[in-house]
């Protein structure tokens, strides 16, 4: 069942990937804007997921991403 997911999943990852790389070749400023933006974008949520894991691992109070651990009353 696993092999027949992974055969839905490939081509709308390549179709995703050639579309971007037609969209680079023809407008080349545009696209490296977009491309800047989706990379900062990945590694905001890298360093998000990072923080919120340590997070767990260690005792740490009072992160501004944990609502539990600020009381609004």
């Amino acid at each position: 069942m696993s092999g027949s997911d992974d055969d839905v999943g490939s081509p709308t990852i390549g179709n995703v990937i050639k579309k971007q790389a037609v969209t680079v070749f023809s407008s080349p400023s545009k696209a490296l804007t977009r491309f800047g933006e989706r990379h900062a974008d990945c590694w905001d949520q890298a360093q998000t997921r990072r923080r919120c894991r340590s997070a767990r691992s260690g005792p740490v109070s009072g992160l501004p991403d944990e609502p539990r651990s600020i009381d609004p009353d």
